[in-house]
């Protein structure tokens, strides 16, 4: 429940996606399906997901059950290029940037329209990071660092999943015995896995 949270503070009560907006998430961890799912239950008019090879398989089969509209892999297509092709040429109303790799903080400025948003949550692990400021002067774009969650997300949160808008359940990979712990280890860290259940 603590990542779905997260993500309604971050994406819907700080950052506002509406909608009918356009919408692309860089980084398919389970942030970034949460985020994807909750994009999704808010009625956008299009979600895609952008990430790195070592997503396909479990994470992007797990992006198109949660309706991804789109799926880039950055280490064979550019993603600047398909997102501009899918939003014709306009950009994206929000780029919800859950993977804190430097190529993606410094592309969304490039993916995002004039006057769009950038929702911040993933961490880089690096002291600073370069971005092309004056590019994000010149469109005008809001960037908004977001952290934690709120009490309002959590019951936002239970409720949503309660009524069945948001299907976090999907994010469940693998169920293993308690003793199994070391290999739900083993599987999250070579994101061979979304979310692993231990069953006592």
């Amino acid at each position: 429940m603590e990542p779905t949270a997260i993500c309604i503070s971050a994406v819907l009560e700080r950052c506002g996606l509406q909608a009918g907006e356009a919408v692309v998430i860089a980084g398919p961890g389970p942030i970034g399906l949460i985020s994807l799912a909750l994009a999704k239950a808010s009625g956008v008019r299009v979600a895609g997901i952008l990430g790195r090879s070592s997503a396909e398989g479990i994470r992007f089969e797990k992006a198109k059950e949660l309706g991804a509209d789109f799926i880039v892999n950055i280490d064979r297509e550019d993603p600047v290029k398909k997102v501009l092709e899918v939003t014709e040429g306009r950009g994206v109303d929000m780029l919800i940037e859950t993977s804190g790799g430097e190529q993606a903080i410094s592309q969304a400025f490039e993916m995002v329209r004039r006057l769009g948003r950038v929702c911040a949550m993933g961490v880089s692990g690096k002291p600073q990071v370069s971005i092309p400021y004056d590019r994000g002067v010149f469109k005008g774009i809001r960037y908004d660092f977001c952290f934690s969650s709120s009490w309002t997300s959590w019951e936002r949160g239970l409720g949503m999943i309660s009524k069945g808008l948001l299907p976090v359940e999907k994010l469940i990979t693998h169920k293993l015995p308690l003793e199994g712990w070391e290999e739900a280890f083993r599987l999250l860290e070579s994101r061979q896995a979304a979310k692993v259940i231990l069953i006592p």
